[in-house]
């Protein structure tokens, strides 16, 4: 991946980094000028475009991530060899991965002004803004009209707010103008609004208009995507139909590109073929995203994210309370800060609330790291068969990683297209299984991760050979940070002695915090009774 860095003295550099390697960076998403006005490449290479108008977008994404505390950038337009094909095709299937993963993206509305008269360079823009032109005119005569009414039939003493500090005013000629982006209707720009975590607008001269939480009514009405959506839900939980839908009213230069552009929304990859049409490149991409959900279900017989659900729900909800001691704890901010530091067992007698701090502390972690970070959990169960074995727990933890990097399920699909359904029943599933996960964990595109089993104990098949996979696996990467819970068993410490970068902690050593925590947590049940007689 290519990386362009702005100096301080206005240099341009562009420098190469390898997957594994990449430091953290913010992103563009733009409109293209019309041809030759965007700064390619070929012109970095011989340290030229600077009098392009595209190099704007450059000086304003440079800028702008430098007040972000950011070193690096990438810009479409110069970060990619389009006369390499190859490059091309594997910047295609990557451009998804890319915006997820910036720490920031910044939309740059070409077509978007904080001037009152803006000026644009093209027939399409000027219609628009004249449009919007007319409105503000219109506006303003009639809040004229309006205090103007007000003065005549109203005291005196009323106060008149001034048309030229109306804050209403503002916001509806921002919403209009953002409304009525170009930006709005090409096709790319779409995984450009849901791949990333951080999305902020910027008008033509740098002013930041809000970003995609703050705009979430707007844009939801501009391009029909549910809020939630736009808010950091897995795309997976919205139907293959829907996510198409998305795309209906957007165009693209090459008209292929439109399902392109959906291929990372759905979840799989698919290298282009310049002789086919949209309708065969369409075809192409839902076949692709049949055989990834065949995988994938075939993969996991019980969704962790529902199995953390009920059991929070059948203990009466998680209370914060009950788990926020563990927060402040020095071994555990000890974990967490620590590079080295790889693997956390929190061990305990029964009736110590393990598996409830273990979902406080997956809740917390996630509000508190950034993205793209990955967190894999599983809920062993001793008294159901789905999740009471080492096979469920690998199967589990690879289903949660695929459906947070689909990219990742390249190494299950592997072995999965050759073997089918099988591959996760048959009498070589934990070799092949281990093989896939030791995969994924070299893969140079991974994420960071935490990878989280609680109830060690309650694994009633293979558990040694789960302890094992455990104490290797967590030595393998610095990228990875395991917890596991567990009760103060022998045979649990013996096998994970192993593991060469362990932090244990004692809930009896912390008795203290835990006790406070039970009392809260019965303290919490005995109101919710006393509500319920009443009742």
């Amino acid at each position: 991946m290519r990386l362009l860095q702005y100096s301080e003295s206005g240099e341009l550099s562009i420098h190469s980094f390898d997957d594994g390697d990449i430091p953290p960076y913010a992103i563009l998403s733009h409109t293209w000028g019309a041809d030759g006005d965007e700064v390619t490449f070929a012109d970095l290479q011989i340290g030229g475009g600077r009098t392009k108008p595209g190099y704007e977008k450059i000086l304003f994404c440079g800028e702008q991530a430098r007040r972000d505390s950011l070193q690096y950038f990438w810009i479409d337009t110069c970060c990619i060899d389009k006369a390499n094909k190859a490059e091309l095709a594997f910047s295609i299937r990557s451009m998804f991965r890319w915006y997820c993963d910036a720490a920031r993206c910044y939309v740059y509305l070409s077509d978007v002004s904080d001037q009152p008269l803006p000026v644009t360079s093209s027939h399409h823009d000027s219609r628009w803004l004249l449009w919007f032109w007319m409105l503000s005119v219109l506006y303003t005569m009639s809040r004229w009209y309006s205090s103007t009414i007000q003065r005549y039939f109203y005291s005196r003493d009323v106060p008149c707010t001034s048309v030229g500090s109306d804050p209403v005013r503002s916001e509806q000629k921002a919403e209009l103008a953002l409304k009525t982006s170009r930006w709005f209707t090409r096709g790319w720009t779409l995984q450009e609004l849901l791949a990333p975590s951080t999305v902020e607008f910027f008008s033509r001269e740098g002013t930041k208009l809000g970003d995609k939480l703050s705009l979430v009514k707007e844009v939801r009405e501009v391009t029909g995507i549910p809020s939630l959506a736009l808010q950091g839900e897995p795309l997976s939980y919205f139907s293959v139909y829907e996510r198409v839908t998305w795309i209906e009213h957007r165009t693209t230069t090459i008209p292929a590109d439109r399902a392109y552009s959906l291929t990372g929304i759905l979840g799989v990859s698919l290298s282009p073929i310049d002789s086919e049409n949209l309708a065969e490149v369409m075809k192409r991409v839902l076949d692709e995203v049949d055989k990834q959900n065949n995988c994938i279900q075939d993969l996991c017989p019980s969704n962790p994210r529902d199995d953390k659900k009920r059991i929070e729900e059948s203990k009466g909800g998680l209370l914060a309370g009950a788990y926020c001691w563990v927060l402040d704890n020095n071994t555990f901010r000890q974990w967490r800060k620590d590079p080295e530091s790889r693997l956390l067992w929190v061990k305990g007698d029964p009736g110590k609330g393990k598996t409830m701090l273990l979902c406080g502390i997956i809740d917390e972690l996630q509000n508190l790291t950034p993205k793209p970070t990955l967190f894999l959990y599983f809920f062993c169960q001793a008294t159901d068969s789905r999740i009471n074995s080492a096979l469920a727990v690998l199967r589990g933890l690879l289903y949660m990683l695929v459906d947070q990097q689909p990219s990742l399920a390249v190494h299950i699909r592997k072995k999965y297209d050759r073997a089918g359904g099988s591959l996760f029943e048959d009498a070589n599933t934990w070799v092949a299984l281990t093989e896939i996960f030791a995969d994924v964990l070299r893969d140079a595109s991974l994420s960071a991760m935490y990878l989280i089993v609680d109830a060690l104990d309650e694994c009633m098949m293979d558990l040694a050979k789960l302890l094992t996979f455990i104490a290797k696996q967590s030595s393998m990467s610095s990228r990875v940070k395991w917890i596991v819970s567990s009760r103060n068993w022998p045979a649990i410490e013996e096998e994970l002695e192993r593991a060469d970068h362990k932090t244990p902690l004692s809930l009896e050593l912390n008795a203290e915090s835990v006790a406070a925590a039970v009392k809260v947590f019965i303290q919490q049940k005995g109101r919710q009774s006393g509500t319920c007689s009443r009742s």
